[in-house]
């Protein structure tokens, strides 16, 4: 859980600031994501407002979340991304021909990416209650290093 939390920072950070070069532009919301997911790792550390147990699953260890916590996580988690995304996509579509057909696989492993993350790690646990298939999620990203390379 913890590492996710600091995986929007890194998220965030080689998205917009490395891969598309935006230092100046959008350096407030990167603040702005790094004290936000400070603190609410702090919280998950040191309080069980957000993950009230952990139990275990077929595939390893499932956080419980608490009623108010998984809905701050699940909502945290999905604003971020799609801020981040939506950012991509709309600097995608301003780039010229040549420079979009460079990444093209590399949107592409994001989306498998980030679709396979929201799909087991947010969907299936808060929707349906199901988290059985919660660590399923973090395999995604072999599609992203795929796609990327």
């Amino acid at each position: 859980m913890r590492r996710l939390l600091f995986f929007f920072i890194g998220f965030y950070y080689f998205f917009i600031v490395w891969f598309l070069e935006e230092k100046g532009r959008y350096l407030i919301i990167g603040k702005l994501i790094i004290v936000s997911e400070s603190i609410f790792a702090l919280i998950t550390i040191f309080t069980n407002l957000i993950i009230k147990d952990i139990n275990i699953g077929k595939f390893g260890i499932i956080p419980i979340f608490s009623d108010v916590g998984g809905i701050i996580f699940n909502l945290t988690a999905t604003i971020l991304t799609a801020l981040t995304i939506g950012i991509l996509i709309i600097k995608y579509f301003k780039l010229p021909q040549k420079v979009k057909q460079k990444i093209q696989y590399f949107l592409i492993g994001v989306f498998i990416f980030v679709f396979g993350v929201f799909t087991f790690g947010v969907t299936l646990p808060s929707l349906f209650k199901i988290y059985d298939y919660y660590q399923i999620a973090n395999y995604f990203t072999i599609f992203l290093l795929f796609f990327t390379a």
